[in-house]
């Protein structure tokens, strides 16, 4: 059967009046690197787009179903829509405005020296997702900061991916992201990280990597860092070849040297803990 997933991209405009807007600088490129990966492992993808994602069609891959959105309202209404099916995975990489603007009738005037302009906060779309989406779904959160320590955005990060009962959590510094790199921390809500590194293309491939690792998807061998390679590789896949910064890795299933197992473990999920169980490898971090 064919997996679905559900990626948001880009940036809401929220009105000011008939003519302005308050946005942000999220071009979805990101986001549409997303849908790209899924694509590649064969994963059939709607890609909720932002404006400026939407006047770039050369980053969207082929196959995908694109659905613009422009306010926040937008994003709420087609969201909903999407989610109506739960997907299998949900990638929740859209820049959504915080705040909106209490929107004046017809055109502000344009000649006074000083507009005060009065905004109302949005509610959270993340924190609803799970009661929509059910607990079978794959839900991604996404956290960008600016200027911050490693352990402030891995402590941030981990507080969205349990307080919105997600399966992980994307974390950036604005500092770091360049236009040809994109570096990021993976977060599960058991306070687990692992960061991954490259192009885009290539953060967005690790990221649906450890996705469908997660949910026992991945069905051909895979590349990955050093630095992310641990994580595979104390899951049971084994190192087939090596080319750095990359390391080809073939998924358990493929093996032909292990026996068939199974294991049973309990776990408490808010408070990050093993209640039964023997842990035989340690956590990443």
């Amino acid at each position: 059967m064919t997996l679905r997933a559900v990626v948001t991209a880009g940036g809401t405009s929220e009105p000011i009046d008939d003519v302005r807007v308050v946005t942000n600088l999220s071009t979805g490129r990101f986001g549409a690197a997303i849908a790209r990966a899924l694509v590649h492992r064969g994963v059939h993808v709607t890609l909720l787009a932002g404006k400026a994602l939407t006047r770039q069609p050369t980053w969207i891959p082929d196959g995908v179903d694109v659905v613009p959105f422009g306010s926040f309202l937008d994003l709420d209404r087609v969201l909903t829509e999407a989610v109506a099916t739960p997907p299998d995975l949900l990638f929740m990489a859209a820049a959504v405005s915080d705040y909106s603007p209490i929107r004046a009738a017809g055109k502000m005037p344009s000649n006074a020296d000083e507009v005060i302009i009065r905004m109302k906060r949005n509610p959270k779309l993340l924190g609803r997702l799970r009661a929509q989406c059910g607990p079978r779904a794959y839900l991604v959160g996404f956290k960008l900061l600016s200027g911050v320590s490693d352990d402030e955005l891995c402590r941030v990060a981990l507080h969205q991916a349990r307080s919105s009962d997600l399966d992980l959590t994307l974390a950036n510094d604005l500092q770091h992201l360049g236009a040809d790199r994109h570096p990021a921390v993976l977060v599960t809500p058991f306070a687990g990280s692992i960061a991954v590194d490259g192009t885009k293309d290539e953060t967005a491939t690790q990221l649906i990597n450890h996705c469908l690792a997660d949910l026992g998807e991945l069905r051909a061998p895979i590349t990955a860092t050093e630095d992310s390679a641990s994580w595979f590789i104390e899951r049971g896949f084994r190192v087939t070849g090596r080319q750095p910064p990359q390391i080809a890795l073939e998924p358990p299933h493929m093996r032909t040297d292990l026996l068939p197992a199974a294991s049973v473990c309990l776990v408490d999920q808010v408070g990050g803990r093993v209640l039964i169980g023997r842990r035989k490898t340690q956590t990443f971090h």
